[in-house]
């Protein structure tokens, strides 16, 4: 008479196990970190580094060309960066540039963790390669980086070395192998209008909120 009701109990908890189990995998396959708040309640998300979020919009500093996909600098030799997001356990192997370069010298891309702590490393370099207008150029390799969500944030950089439409950064590709695959590159491909200068004289004013 009431084994019925203890079955029901038991298939309860058996799917509500599954269904832990298939989130788990989920958030494992997606990149996210583990974490834990202040009631040691499991938390999923990202690192990302500060120094990478901006304003959208700037009246100087820089500007994109006709078609929206290339970065124009108006600043020789500053760093412009943005914050990206790969699979937890990854391998980056490689960084290609796109650019248009028409200058004699050559503009500088390259990917950097932060740790949280005040401490950073560089893992891939690339350069424009001084071609004669649009190009592209591939990193040595390959790097073998395992992405570490948990522990570090990762940005993407470029310096120009000329101003104007003479040296343009069109984009960003990195290659990188998905946990247990060694076969076939996934792409992670960033627009050169996407990243933002590390340092300008723009001012960002946010309103006081008190409580």
């Amino acid at each position: 008479m009431y084994l019925f009701p203890r079955f029901r109990v038991l298939g309860a908890v058996g799917l509500v196990l599954l269904f832990l189990i298939g989130i788990n995998s989920y958030v494992s396959q997606a990149g996210y970190a583990g974490f834990s708040d202040r009631n040691n309640v499991p938390v999923f998300g990202h690192n990302i580094e500060g120094s990478s979020l901006f304003q959208e919009n700037s009246t100087q500093g820089w500007s994109a060309d006709g078609s929206g996909g290339c970065l124009i600098s108006s600043f020789p030799s500053v760093v412009y960066n943005v914050d990206i997001q790969l699979p937890q356990g990854a391998r980056i192997d490689y960084l290609r540039i796109y650019y248009y370069d028409s200058s004699p010298t050559n503009a500088n891309g390259w990917v950097t963790t932060y740790d949280g702590a005040g401490h950073y490393t560089d893992i891939a370099f690339v350069t424009s390669a001084n071609a004669a207008g649009y190009g592209t150029n591939l990193s040595s390799g390959p790097i073998g980086h395992t992405v570490d969500n948990h522990n570090n944030a990762y940005v993407l950089n470029w310096r120009p070395n000329s101003i104007g439409s003479s040296q343009m950064l069109c984009g960003f590709r990195v290659a990188y192998y998905p946990v247990g695959e060694t076969t076939f590159y996934r792409y992670l491909f960033v627009a050169g209008s996407a990243l933002r200068p590390r340092s300008h004289i723009s001012s960002v004013f946010l309103p006081m909120i008190t409580r």
